[in-house]
């Protein structure tokens, strides 16, 4: 939409500057943009936008940067432009000078959110963010996106795994600094460093789990972040694994978020160090008001399930609680098979289904960052395989980092996804089935679990 849209009460969004960027734009080389000047010198010729003057009112501003443009009609050309856009600023400003109405805005290519009006940066075309619409013919309307029809992803995966998996190498590095720049206050009080487990892993603000406070406003503390899903906006809890000091606030979170799934995803010890505390008891123990009664474990290859009774001695009210504890993951590595973890993830998700959607379902490694986005990806991935004839591991990871950072912590974890996409195609392609975990011996041994 653009700026006359707005005059005439069509919108309330539009684009205002449209700037073709001729140099390197860093930290300290930025651009000055008077937002509001009715300088049409600011907007590419021959287009419909126009940076007319504001009004005294509140704005907010969204940042959109191109790597392809397409301009049709005088208008940007959405559906063949390629093109990612950050949030709008949820902070509103008015014009600072109302007597002239102008704006000044410094934008640096680090900005994550910008305050005032959507302002447009052009940057010349960047052949490596075409990869992917060179490669499957598939518009990429959005950065934060590249999605490829199912039908389509074999022959981009075999083009991307060129030169030691170049294309998605590069697209790995285009994630590392997104969501970055967004605030950790509460993990960074002197009151709660003693809950992380790594310094360089805390949860953002904007999306950390809040727990209820019993005393200390620093009670609702513990280092995890919601993760949407496929199905919810809240359908997973990415979290640290516990230390001895955090075991309480975990079982306080189960208990309080009515979580009936847990999904752990390393072993107590690797390589010699303690990458998370045993939580639960080989019977009963009482973590403050939550008590935690062991039921059952059985121990297969790849991983161990275990039930588990909770009650709120307070409450007396009881809940049940399966964990699914997988074993044959190498940190900061990915499993030797990909058949492996997706066997896993339809026992998870199977039991994640028999409750409902607002119950979300924990998921933790040691960092609960790298194994644990892996894990949250895949199970995101297949239903959108299922269910939409899509793959877009570039985007669920960008909107998972959204919430948590460092989701999804290595190039190897992000090409063994990919690699799980095109394994899932070719069964259902080599089949006739919906999925290669549906088998007789995955739903035989969740068969025997429940017994």
């Amino acid at each position: 939409m653009t700026y006359n849209d707005s005059v005439h009460g069509k919108t309330k969004t539009y684009l205002t500057v449209l700037k073709l960027n001729d140099n390197t734009v860093t930290r300290s080389n930025m651009i000055m943009i008077k937002i509001g000047n009715n300088n049409d010198s600011d907007v590419i010729s021959n287009t419909n936008y126009k940076n007319g003057p504001l009004t005294n009112q509140d704005y907010r501003v969204a940042l959109v940067l191109f790597t392809y443009l397409e301009i049709k009609d005088r208008l940007v050309d959405i559906r063949q432009s390629i093109f990612s856009q950050t949030p709008f600023a949820q902070s509103t400003v008015k014009p600072l000078d109302p007597t002239t109405n102008t704006v000044a805005i410094l934008l640096g290519v680090l900005l994550p959110v910008i305050v005032l009006l959507i302002i447009t940066i052009i940057v010349l075309v960047i052949q490596k963010r075409r990869i992917t619409k060179d490669y499957t013919d598939i518009p990429v309307n959005n950065l934060s996106s590249i999605p490829v029809r199912v039908e389509d992803f074999e022959a981009y995966f075999k083009k991307q795994q060129l030169d030691s998996n170049c294309g998605f190498a590069e697209q790995y590095e285009d994630l590392k600094a997104v969501g970055t720049a967004q605030t950790k206050n509460s993990a960074l009080a002197m009151e709660n460093k003693g809950k992380n487990r790594y310094n360089n892993v805390l949860p953002y603000d904007s999306s950390r789990v809040k727990l209820s406070i019993h005393g200390s406003p620093f009670d609702d503390y513990i280092n995890a972040n919601y993760i949407s899903g496929y199905n919810s906006k809240k359908e997973y809890i990415a979290a640290q694994g516990p230390l001895p000091a955090t075991v309480n606030e975990f079982w306080r979170m189960i208990w309080e978020k009515h979580a009936h799934t847990i999904v752990m995803l390393t072993k107590c010890y690797e390589q010699g160090r303690v990458k998370c505390e045993k939580y639960w008891p080989p019977e009963t123990k009482l973590y403050n008001n939550i008590l935690v009664t062991s039921s059952s474990e059985i121990e297969l290859e790849d991983w161990t399930i275990r039930d588990f009774t909770i009650k709120n001695v307070k409450t007396a009210e009881t809940r049940n609680v399966r964990q699914f504890h997988f074993t044959a993951w190498p940190d900061h590595g990915v499993p030797e098979t990909t058949e492996v973890l997706i066997n896993f993830r339809h026992l998870v998700r199977e039991h994640m289904d028999s409750f409902s959607h607002n119950a979300p379902a924990v998921v933790h490694c040691s960092a609960g960052v790298g194994r644990t986005g892996t894990f949250i990806a895949l199970d995101h991935l297949i239903f959108q395989i299922e269910r939409e004839n899509m793959v877009d591991i570039y985007g669920l990871i960008h909107d998972m980092r959204m919430h948590r950072p460092l989701m999804v912590q290595t190039e190897d974890q992000y090409v063994f996804l990919n690699q799980c996409a095109s394994d899932i195609i070719k069964s259902r392609i080599g089949t006739n089935v919906d999925l290669i975990y549906q088998n007789a011996a995955a739903f035989s041994i969740y068969e025997n679990v429940q017994r």
